[in-house]
């Protein structure tokens, strides 16, 4: 028991040495302080220095007190911001001091405030870590100095000690164990004051810091003497020991065997360095606690274990008494053996990061690597210790074979690593199984048994784990390169084998270095940044068998194209090209492709001919063919990229890498960019092109004019074949093929004969683009091929030659036929096919006649044609014959066109037809060879042409020509488009087409029957040419139309962009859509465009349009729409038509205002003469209209015309027009407005309501019959209010104060609106008289009117105790979340911590409350009809308790008010364009204010003067306190203006505030004192400062003005006017002097707190400021004459007191009790304020003001720290109930402490904090079953408040006797009945029930709570109970009472709360 309580001594002190040097965090963010309370010594030799340390913010500091303290921010010199300052105490001690630092944020104004006391030193201790020092170590003392109260000093900076150090022991010999180290060379570091210090010492004293080191062994006196004057006698001393420092080997606690030898090893500390102890030694004893156990040595320190059990081996050092090292040994008994296997290297050294395998494991090992086995033994127990195995001990490894592996001792080198006794080493030899036996003897008590603990361990031999490359199967490969960049991350895949590994889960992969490449877990590399790694693969089944490979990550430092690609190709091929990348070594990259995807490819060619592929399809054989072979040479592809050949021409290729500059890599301090280039370049196929053109010589035509033109335009088509009569030729050309690359790269172009050599080919020429030209001859009959060949070879930048060949056959023989062509411009190929295949009769005449056109000429000409069908290219040495038959008066020849003259070779004429109709034949036969044939073979070639006889006929059939109207049409881009077009001329053998179908197409082709029209319909967009074909002519003749498709680009509505409607009236809008280039479309294609009309919001209707319910869209199908101003207000009115694409085209947005009839506002006004008012109109039109104001009775009322303001001149009555005129002033609209002006014969008050709560306030101004303030405020003044019972009511004062001015804004009885406030109950009644200055046919007269009214206060019940907690609100409403659902204000929503609310209910109504009541959901509540009161409960979920939580009154809205900040009695001032928040309030017909009522009543807001104010309505704001709206005023323009606000559209519910704009005098309405100086200036719109004018006093005798600069001297009692003249304004206010100044008001010294309650209350003095001689005295009735209140209000009360003894003026301040605190702010925001913190203390300002002069006042303030309460006094706990809870409510910056704590435990649950209180709950719990009486101590360190709870625990039959067992449950059931009865028979006897031990006593076991409808079990005796009252209720009433301060009632209905009566 003793070792345990010094345990848990010493853990107690070492917690709180471990706490007390650590300042306690701020709870909260912001500005914060270290300290709050400062004590510091007065000034002695030095000045005694502390710095106070800031956070959270940037300070300025003051203090109070300057000749006490001097303060010295310190800057932060970065920023010149201070967080913190030197306090420095500068005066001489004269008695304890207090004063104040303040530390105020200049970012948030929030001020600390440090309190700062100076007080003298009473004693002084020295502070010091360990009372024993080790030899050669350091130890530093601090002293502490207390005050006479036991207050700790903050600091002893500067103050001067003598130090002084001796030995123990006095004897001359006896030497110093320590000596004094100075404190500069130490290694302590500079806190701030340590220069300071070490000054000290250098001027030969000591400062209150000391460092002393241990020379010798021994104890030594240290001593410390206050060196200040008058202090001499403060000092202290305490005792150290030097000693040295011990260690054991091996280390406690130790494990061994019985019989166990064991030798210890003693080392001891010197200069830091270990060393051995040579035993025996004669400065150290050995011996042991427990003989029986173990022997130890008494010299040598061997110990010998005898016997189970546990002993201390002690080992003392006899030159220091006390000075021992101690080692626990365990003998025990081995309970397990286990096997630890280790991989190491050659020198049995353990490998780095290798952790022993245990037994448990199967052991895996391979060949090469050597292991250590480790053998442990472990005792019995859950600790399951390691027992050291001793020489002793029989411990044996065996293995079962000797194949897979070698065993041998471990050699003595290595002993200190492993135990020889215990360890083996193991070298694996070949792959294969086995196991390990491992064996222990050992001993019990009983010596002569011996037991054998032995294990078996399974052993795997693998090989070794190797790496290979995934791709190659490679073992053998060096070091891999991978590049890196910024964002790009290079993958690798290698894999591994070995390791008895079959699957990839069987390896580990490790980086060396994981910020340089990432290793996945299946052999990926991931390479991350530049550097050298080792990446290392293990296996998972033997750690230490792992395969590595270097990898070198780099930035690439160039890129090169891989010449594995030919750059020439044909094109409408692909051309591929790849790129790699190299270290600036020169190595390539193992792998590079993840740079793909940043390698820019860019080609760059002035033709285009290539353009990129897509390469995502590029892995293909097709590539990796030629990659795969260039490997092994350049490495693997980074990138690569196909290109596609468009074109010919030469191109470069071009590949880019930019590596973005990377800061934290010197190499990449910049970007880098890569680059290679590649000359490409594509080609077009080799083809011949028929160069001569035979259509004039009996071939076919040729377009000679594509010789020169681009291969494009030859469609790529050559001469394949080429057929020529013998004696004739052609020339052919060669096109396409490579081009010459360049000089160092051969080029060749060839041309050969294949066969016979008959064919003469001759090279002619070169063409001006390069192109060589060839004629071919035929000079017999005969098949001959030509073979051309052209290219580039292998050469520089030339990796692969690109050679073209192309073959020619060219036949040359007789043609077989002939055929003739009319009516065609040349001989084409397809024109000659159709001719071919033309029916004919056997005399070669045409069947069917050509229909051509008459009046015209045309061409026909004949083509020889060969046997296969094919037409000859020249047949020019054939002759012809021409012949016309019937066609004398239809046509003849014209040979003028000719280009040679007639002759027998001629194979082309023109026919010239005349303009009639009718059938011509022409016939055409060959009838030889010409003159130039010359050939061997002549006579075979005639022979031929006899047999053959070459002839044709042609029959004309001449008809008229052919047209197509309208020749253009622009069709709209829609499926549905269709447009028409007709035909005229022609043969009705029609056949139209269009020439790309893509854009239109035919939807009705012509018919037969009716030739004469057809339609076309839109199917893509461009434009396209309508042909119409007459297949009846010949050729066929066409007529054509061009056709456009076009998307509709733009549509727009023809109207202006402005317009404006009349509400009800109907308007047309004509729509046009055309397209980008001009045109408009036809009227025909709007019906397919399904324009839709877009209308906004309702305000336009369209008429008679289609209205398509799919989309919800109206649509129009005409060019023109209309529509229907359908209700008031501005629309936007726009069309749109979707494109095919579904792009939406708009037009432009047509702005529509749909106004209603013009209204002028007000319609009706009266006035005085001499008032003026705005009128505004309402409705009508705005856009582009203006409105002209007019008077029809201008010598009543004159009103300006552009702005509406009237001035009413004479009584009458008038009328005023407003008319709007538009464009061009034409007049819109008018309307009407009757102004009525008159002196009302009698004035009356207006009040919203005939009673009035006590307390409640409610606005009162007087009004006429026909009007109210506006009609007459302008020209009325001199308001004398007057109030018949002032017990009753009293008008409502509001104070302000400017620049420590008091001020009013105009005395109560001038303003021309009042404020009332119910006092007491009664009928008082309220009268006001008034005077207004009018002027009546030309002079002025004055008015005067007087008014008054009788209201009646109300007074509450005598027990109204239950309204502080009504809410009211308005029926029908749902409220915001206004209750609370969460116990803990800071948590989160927690079924556990929630709060849920019922409502208490009447027994026998629930029904009738659920239909008609209301209800509660979640934090809202919803009301409906009913009227009657109902209560809400509140049920915390966290605490089980039941509580009252508020009731709801329902009540209709009655009364409206305004109030704001910046307004006194309804005036308030403005500058222009500055702006003024106004709170509107909602109350009962009583003046109640409701809680919340938004949106409830309808809320006017209006002014006279519109032009000087704007009115803006606020967003609704849930969280306004009394259900407040918000309606903001911004100043326009200087002027005054009535603002009204009124609800219900009843003038009667209205209030009204005044604002002033513009210029005026500051400060406003000033109260001052005689002999006080002022000054005056002008302030508002610009003109702030001194003006150019005059100041003039109204009264002189008051008030003195300097006449230039303002200043103001108060002379006289009384009240005057200060006027200020200008140039262009003159303003004024009013001036109060007094007699007296302010009022001065003392705070009581001490702290105020509530517990324990004062009941005579906390006087704060009152006194007159000015004069000293005023004295305060009470009135005729006894009463004070000033009143006195709290600020902040929650937290107390205060009244007025006069002692008549001494007639000294206090007010009293009594606080409230914690309870009463946390039901208050609990239910409100008032928590929230910024003067209250969470430790329970708040700023109590008491205000004192006098009650005839309310602007005479003065405050106090004082520290208010509130007290706590607890809910319980006595805890009785027992085995069933062993825990309990208590709340601590209140201030919960609490300490608890008691006695047993190993019995009981005392720990925080729950905390909910309400800013200065809260509520704290503790769960106390017992901890073991025994009997014991305790008490919990609560105290409150800030004001000492301490309570104690008595626990008691009683463990009952479980823990007595035995002879206590038999008593049966039975019994004790029985006496706790008989118990309970009694309990509850007394409780009923007392009168005053105790209601502290509430349900929480019950702890978490009771949850019961009291029901809505549960009834006092009181007995009523004779009197008759009154309705049943809900028990929470009651509770609530009772705490109310108790609360209550000077409550005294009999005692029966005090504590009975249904007797309120």
């Amino acid at each position: 028991m003793a070792h345990r309580m010094a345990a848990a001594a010493m853990a107690v002190a070492v917690v709180l040495t471990a706490l007390a040097p650590w300042p306690v965090a701020p709870t909260s963010p912001g500005p914060h302080i270290t300290d709050l309370n400062v004590l510091l010594p007065p000034r002695m030799t030095h000045s005694v220095e502390y710095r106070l340390q800031g956070s959270g913010g940037c300070f300025a500091w003051s203090w109070d007190h300057h000749d006490v303290l001097r303060v010295q921010p310190e800057y932060n010199v970065s920023s010149r911001c201070s967080t913190s300052a030197r306090l420095i105490s500068i005066s001489r001690y004269s008695g304890r001091k207090e004063t104040a630092v303040y530390a105020t944020d200049l970012h948030s104004d929030i001020t600390i405030r440090c309190k700062v006391i100076i007080d003298t030193i009473s004693r002084i201790q020295i502070f010091h870590h360990a009372v024993k020092i080790d030899l050669d170590e350091l130890s530093t003392l601090r002293i502490r100095a207390f005050d006479s109260e036991e207050n700790v000093f903050s600091s002893l900076v500067g103050l001067q000690f003598l130090w002084k150090l001796f030995p123990k022991s006095l004897e001359s010999d006896s030497i110093n164990h320590l000596v004094h180290i100075p404190l500069k060379e130490t290694p302590l570091s500079d806190c701030g004051d340590l220069d300071l210090q070490i000054e000290l010492e250098d001027r030969g004293v000591g400062s209150d810091l000391y460092v002393v080191k241990g020379v010798a062994i021994g104890h030594e006196v240290v001593s410390a003497q206050l060196l200040e004057p008058q202090l001499e006698h403060v000092m202290d001393q305490i005792i150290l020991t030097v000693a040295e420092a011990m260690s054991l080997d091996p280390p406690s606690p130790v494990f061994v065997t019985v019989g166990a030898l064991l030798c210890y090893s003693l080392r001891v500390i010197h200069l830091k360095t270990a060393k051995v102890v040579d035993l025996p030694s004669p400065h150290h004893r050995w011996y042991v606690t427990n003989s029986s156990v173990a022997h130890v040595d008494i010299m040598m320190g061997v110990v010998h274990a005898l016997n189970l059990g546990i002993t201390d081996i002690i080992v003392e050092d006899t030159r220091v008494s006390g000075h021992a090292q101690t080692s626990t040994m365990h003998i025990v008994i081995p309970d397990k053996l286990c096997l630890y296997i280790v991989p190491v290297t050659n020198d049995s050294t353990p490998l780095e990061g290798m952790a022993p395998i245990s037994s448990s494991d199967v052991w895996y090992v391979f060949p090469g690597q050597e292991y250590i086995v480790h053998i442990k033994v472990f005792s019995k127990g859950p600790d399951a210790n390691e027992i050291l195995v001793t020489e002793n001990n029989g411990l044996r490894l065996e293995s079962n074979t000797s194949k897979y592996w070698d065993l041998y001792s471990v050699s003595k080198d290595v002993t200190s690593i492993y135990n020889r006794e215990n360890s083996r080493l193991l070298i694996p030899i070949s792959q294969g199984k086995g196991t390990l036996t491992a064996a222990l003897t050992y001993q019990r008590e009983n010596l002569e048994m011996v037991e054998v603990l032995s294990i078996v361990q399974e052993v795997n031999v693998c090989s070794k784990v190797k790496l290979i490359l995934e791709e190659e199967h490679d073992y053998n490969f060096g070091t891999i390169h991978l590049p890196w960049a910024p964002g790009i991350d290079q993958e690798f895949k290698i894999k591994a084998t070995g390791g008895c590994g079959k699957y990839l889960q069987d390896y580990k992969w490790f980086s060396s270095n994981e910020a340089v490449v990432s290793a996945s877990g299946f052999g990926s590399l991931q390479a991350k940044r530049p550097g050298h790694v080792i990446i290392k693969v293990i296996s998972v089944f033997d750690s230490a068998n792992f395969d590595e490979v270097a990898v070198e990550v780099s930035v690439p430092a160039a890129m090169v194209i891989l010449p594995i690609f030919p750059v020439e190709v044909v094109i409408g091929t692909q051309l591929h090209a790849a790129v790699t990348l190299r270290t600036s070594n020169g190595n390539y990259y193992s792998r590079c492709d993840a740079f793909s995807t940043s390698i820019r490819w860019k080609v760059s060619s002035e033709s285009g001919s290539f353009k990129f592929m897509n390469t995502t399809d590029l892995l293909s054989t097709d590539i990796f063919r030629h990659v795969d072979d260039s490997k092994p040479q350049y490495g693997f592809p980074c990138a690569w990229t196909s290109l596609f050949a468009f074109g010919v021409g030469r191109a470069v290729l071009h590949a880019s890498l930019s590596i973005e500059s990377v800061p934290y890599f010197q190499s990449l301090d910049q970007i880098i960019t890569l680059k290679a280039v590649s000359s490409i370049a594509a080609y077009y196929p080799l083809i011949a092109y028929q160069a001569g053109n035979g259509d004039q010589f009996g071939g076919y035509w040729v377009d000679l004019s594509k010789t020169d033109a681009t291969f494009q335009d030859l469609d790529g088509k050559g001469l394949d074949e080429l057929y020529l009569v013998p004696g004739s030729m052609m020339d052919v050309l060669l096109l396409g093929g490579p081009e010459r690359w360049d000089q160092k790269v051969e080029f060749i172009e060839t041309v050969g004969v294949l066969g016979e050599q008959n064919l003469s080919v001759v090279q002619l020429h070169e063409t001006s683009s390069g192109r060589r030209l060839y004629k071919v001859v035929c000079q017999t009959f005969g098949k001959f091929k030509l073979l051309f060949s052209r290219g580039n070879l292998v050469g520089d930048d030339h990796p692969k030659p690109a050679i073209a060949n192309l073959e020619l056959t060219v036949l040359c023989g007789f043609p077989s036929s002939i055929v003739m062509i009319v009516n065609e411009p040349a001989s084409k190929l397809d024109v000659i096919e159709a001719a071919i295949n033309a029916d004919r009769n056997p005399a070669r005449l045409r069947v069917s006649p050509i229909s051509v056109s008459n009046g015209c000429t045309i061409r026909i000409s004949a083509v020889s044609i060969h046997a296969t069908g094919r037409a000859f290219a020249n047949s020019s040495s054939l002759c012809l014959r021409w012949e016309l038959s019937g066609c004398e008066e239809l046509a003849f020849w014209n040979d003028t066109n000719s280009v040679v003259q007639f002759d027998g070779a001629k194979w082309e004429r023109f026919l010239v037809l005349k303009n009639a109709s009718g059938l011509c034949i022409v016939h055409v036969t060959v009838i030889g060879f010409s003159e130039e044939f010359n050939s061997h073979r002549y006579e075979e070639a005639s022979s031929l042409l006899e047999v053959a006889a070459l002839t044709d006929a042609m029959p004309l059939q001449l008809v008229a020509s052919l047209r197509v109207l309208p020749e253009f049409a622009l069709i709209a881009f829609y499926p549905e488009a269709e447009v028409n077009l007709s035909i005229t001329g022609g043969t009705c053998f029609l056949d139209a087409y269009i020439n790309d179908t893509q854009v239109a197409g035919i939807v009705q082709p012509p018919e037969s029957t009716e030739c004469s029209h057809f339609t076309v319909g839109a199917r893509g967009l461009g434009m396209a040419l309508v042909i119409v074909r007459d297949s009846g002519l010949s050729p066929p003749a066409s007529a054509s139309a061009l056709v456009k498709v076009a998307s509709v680009d733009w549509i727009k509505i023809i109207s202006q962009e402005e317009i404006s409607l009349m509400e009800g009236t109907t308007k047309s809008f004509d729509i046009l859509a055309g397209t980008e280039d001009g045109s408009i479309f036809d009227s025909s294609q709007y019906m397919y465009m399904k324009i839709k009309v877009h209308l906004e919001d309702g305000i336009l209707e369209p008429v008679d349009e289609y209205h398509s319910s799919r989309t919800g869209n109206w649509l129009v199908r005409e060019p023109n729409f209309s529509v229907r101003a359908a209700k008031l207000g501005i629309a936007t009115l726009f069309v749109s038509v979707s494109q095919q694409s579904g792009y939406e085209i708009v037009s432009q947005f047509v702005k529509v205002e749909v106004y209603g009839p013009l209204r002028l506002h007000p319609e009706y006004l009266y006035l005085l003469p001499g008032v003026s008012y705005l009128l505004t109109v309402k409705d009508g039109p705005r856009i582009g209209a203006f409105v002209e104001f007019t008077s029809l009775h201008e010598e009543i009322v004159v009103v300006q015309k552009p702005s509406g303001k009237l001035f009413a001149k004479s009584i009458g009555n008038a009328t005023v027009r407003a008319a709007v005129y538009g464009n061009g002033d034409s007049l819109i609209c008018e309307a009407y407005a009757k102004i009525e002006v008159g002196i009302p014969p009698a004035m009356g008050l207006n009040l919203q309501s005939d009673q009035l709560c006590v307390g409640c306030k409610m606005p009162v101004f007087p009004s006429f019959p026909e009007g109210d303030l506006f009609s007459f405020y302008e020209v009325c003044q001199e308001y004398k209010w007057t109030i018949g019972n002032e017990k009753v009511l009293s008008f409502r004062i509001d104070s302000c104060e400017q620049d420590g001015y008091p001020c009013h804004s105009v005395d109560s009885d001038g303003a021309f609106i009042n404020v009332l406030t119910g006092r007491s109950a009664g009928r008082s009644e309220v009268s006001i008289f008034m005077s207004c200055d009018v002027v009546l046919s030309g002079s002025p007269q004055q008015l005067s009117y007087t008014a008054s009214k009788s209201l009646e206060v109300v007074p509450s019940p005598p027990l109204a105790l239950g309204i502080p907690i009504t809410w009211i609100l308005p029926p029908f409403y749902m409220t915001s979340e206004i209750l609370p659902r969460l116990s803990d204000s800071y948590g989160q929503l927690d079924s556990r911590k929630s709060i849920t609310y019922s409502i208490l209910r009447v027994c026998g109504r629930n029904d009738v409350l659920k239909q008609e009541g209301m209800t509660i959901d979640g934090g809202k509540i919803r009301t409906k009809q009913s009227k009657e009161n109902i209560c809400i409960q509140a049920n915390d979920h966290a605490t089980g308790r039941a509580e009252i939580a508020c009731c709801i009154k329902v009540a209709e809205v009655s009364q409206v008010w305004v109030t704001t900040t910046e307004a006194l009695l309804h005036v308030a001032y403005l500058a222009v364009n500055s702006k003024l928040e106004l709170d509107i309030g909602y109350s009962d017909y009583l003046g109640y204010p409701f809680a919340e009522a938004h949106g409830v009543v309808p809320l006017e807001v209006e002014t006279n003067h519109p032009d000087v104010l704007s009115i803006f309505m606020s967003s609704k704001d849930n969280n306004s306190t009394h259900g407040n709206e918000h309606v903001l005023i911004e100043a326009k323009k200087p002027g005054n203006a009535l603002v009204r606000i009124s609800i219900n559209r009843n003038p009667r519910n209205a209030d009204f505030i005044l604002v002033s704009v513009g210029a005026q005098l500051y400060p406003r309405n000033p109260v001052l004192h005689v002999g006080q100086y002022l000054n005056f200036t002008v302030v508002g719109d610009g003109i702030d400062g001194l003006q150019s004018g005059k100041w003039l006093s109204g009264n002189g005798s008051v008030l003195l003005v300097n006449r230039i600069t303002g200043e103001g001297y108060a002379r006289g009692e009384g009240a005057t006017q200060v006027i200020f003249v200008g140039s262009n304004l003159k303003l004024q206010t009013t001036v109060a002097v007094m007699k007296v100044g302010q009022l001065s008001v003392y705070a009581p010294a001490k702290t105020l707190t509530n517990i324990p309650f004062p009941t005579k209350g906390y006087m704060f003095c009152v006194k007159y400021s000015e004069p000293v001689d005023y004295k305060l005295e009470a009135t005729g009735n006894n009463e004070a004459p000033f009143d006195c209140r709290v600020d902040p209000p929650f937290v107390g009360y205060s009244k007025p007191y006069i002692n008549n003894v001494t007639g000294y003026s206090y007010c009293l301040f009594f606080p409230y009790s914690p309870k009463h605190l946390l039901s208050v702010m609990s239910k409100s925001s008032i928590r929230q304020q910024g003067n209250a913190n969470s430790e329970g203390s708040v700023s109590v300002s008491i205000i004192a003001s006098l009650k005839e002069t309310p602007n005479v006042i003065g405050s106090a303030h004082a520290a208010f720290v509130g007290g706590f309460v607890l809910d319980t006094e006595k805890l009785n706990l027992t085995p069933k109930v062993n825990k309990s809870i208590i709340a601590i409510m209140g201030n919960t910056d609490v300490e608890i402490s008691w006695n047993a704590k190993d019995l009981l435990s005392v720990n925080p649950l729950n905390i909910v904090s309400f800013g200065m209180v809260g509520i704290i709950e503790y769960e106390v719990k017992v901890l073991r079953s025994q009997k014991f009486k305790d008490k919990i101590a609560i105290v409150l360190p800030a004001t000492g408040q301490r309570t104690e709870i008595d626990v008691t625990y009683e463990p009952g039959e479980g823990t007595s006797a035995s002879g206590v067992s038999n008593i049966t449950w039975t019994a004790v059931l029985i006496c706790a009945a008989v118990l309970m009865v009694t309990v509850g028979v007394f409780m009923r006897l007392l009168e005053r029930p105790d209601r502290s031990l509430l349900s929480r006593q019950a702890g978490p076991t009771s949850s019961a709570v009291a029901g809505p409808v549960t009834t006092d079990s009181i007995s009523t005796g004779n009197f008759q109970s009154s309705p049943r009252t809900p028990q929470p209720f009651m509770e609530y009433v009772r705490r109310t009472i108790d609360e209550t301060p000077y409550y005294n009632r009999e005692g029966r209905r005090r504590f009975d709360p249904r007797y309120t009566y």
